[in-house]
């Protein structure tokens, strides 16, 4: 189904679909390997058994169900991976549920709160160098890893700053704040932050007796 307007409501049915709208106020893709591709607000997607595709403009809530699914959205979203291993990102910021499996969910803008659930799973959070961000990551069950990319290095006192907090949570279990970066992390077992491409910090976290 393609559609340049909006649409109220889609049901997509079993099969492998594709639906493309400017925008609608919900989509239900149905059982199989789905696409979905919006250029503005979906308020709520259903994936479905599958291995679904989802770019969105914005949504209020996407539960991309069973599958390896990938989740793209521009402005700030909320999205469920549900089970599988699956890809979600959110680059106008907002709320990601891994789900179980292996998920890697990315998040920008200017605030984020992610949980990883069961699974192996990697956070990549661009932050913000001045610390005017907002970011939580709860990795939950698994080995999971943060990855902070900054656009530009931070200031010499603000990089002291970042290294003590880093070693600090990595002594705590991975549970503890960065606070120049303004990112909160819960059960992580690695953390990582990047200046561009090149590793600035790299902590493996102490497991707690």
């Amino acid at each position: 189904m393609i559609s340049p307007r909006h649409i109220e409501k889609v049901l997509a049915g079993e099969g492998d679909d594709l639906v493309a709208v400017q925008s609608a106020w919900s989509v239900d893709l149905g059982d199989g390997d789905d696409g979905l591709f919006a250029t503005d607000l979906v308020a709520f997607v259903v994936g479905g058994a599958g291995d679904d595709a989802v770019t969105v403009g914005s949504t209020y809530l996407a539960e991309l169900g069973d599958g390896d699914d990938t989740f793209k959205a521009c402005g700030y979203s909320a999205v469920y991976g549900g089970d599988g291993n699956d890809v979600m990102r959110l680059e106008g910021g907002g709320v990601a549920l891994g789900g179980a499996g292996d998920d890697h969910i990315e998040v920008g803008g200017a605030s984020g709160w992610l949980l990883g659930e069961d699974g192996d799973d990697t956070a990549v959070i661009a932050a913000p160098p001045d610390g005017s961000g907002a970011f939580r990551f709860d990795g939950g069950a698994g080995r999971d890893t943060v990855r902070i990319e900054l656009g530009e290095a931070p200031s010499a006192l603000d990089t002291l700053e970042i290294m003590h907090d880093v070693w600090q949570i990595a002594g705590n279990g991975g549970n503890g704040t960065i606070d120049p970066l303004g990112v909160t992390l819960a059960n992580v077992e690695r953390i990582e932050v990047f200046v561009g491409d090149a590793l600035m910090i790299g902590f493996e976290v102490e497991p707690l007796a």
